[in-house]
């Protein structure tokens, strides 16, 4: 996890045990989560989610190409820096809290109900399931709304009901709507399966 050296990923730099506490050593990032920015506006408009995601999934593409999944992509963990700056944290913590967890039950479920692919719920996870994540955090973002607000969260999921997001969100395209169901498929093998293949959707998207 500590090659994964990207301008838009926080890095992790060691892990530190010390009387019974472990301790992450990662990059300090002056700024906010996408979460606090989501609470405080509610939601984002188009242009600001494409600047942001393009971003993101840069990144997380980047981690795929080096065989690691996030498995709890959401928008506590996209920070905004300072600058404008996304940048994606807690790729290792996942991933250990991942090894860790499969050890114990054999299963794969790290992740966050709201935002896990449903393949998560089941104990798999692919690359497409962080794109399934993304396309949550895209939808809260542009609608101030989840998808899929639980408690029954995976069926939900399976049945794939959820507003279109141009009625929640004055000015969004009506082409938003089935960039959405193409991402959030349940069938992992129907869903877009890159990362890139999302910005470059969004990136197409017109008013």
């Amino acid at each position: 996890v500590s090659q994964l050296v990207h301008p838009g990923i926080v890095s992790v730099h060691d892990i530190v045990e010390s009387e019974g506490d472990v301790f992450v050593v990662m990059d300090f990032v002056d700024g906010r989560s996408l979460a606090e920015i989501l609470y405080e506006r509610r939601r984002l408009g188009l242009e600001e989610c494409r600047a942001i995601f393009q971003c993101v999934c840069e990144a997380v593409d980047f981690a795929h190409r080096s065989r690691i999944l996030h498995r709890d992509l959401k928008p506590g963990n996209v920070m905004i820096d300072a600058g404008g700056h996304p940048k994606v944290m807690d790729f290792g913590l996942a991933r250990e809290a991942k090894d860790t967890l499969s050890q114990i039950t054999q299963l794969d479920q790290s992740g966050t109900p709201s935002y896990m692919a449903p393949e998560q719920h089941l104990g798999k996870a692919v690359r497409a399931s962080d794109v399934y994540s993304l396309g949550v955090t895209l939808y809260e973002a542009l609608t101030g709304q989840l998808p899929f607000p639980g408690p029954d969260f995976l069926a939900q999921k399976e049945r794939m009901k959820f507003p279109p997001p141009q009625f929640l969100a004055q000015g969004l395209p009506q082409a938003l709507e089935p960039l959405m169901a193409s991402v959030l498929d349940p069938d992992p093998r129907k869903r877009l399966q890159e990362a890139g293949e999302l910005c470059a959707a969004l990136k197409g998207l017109s008013l």
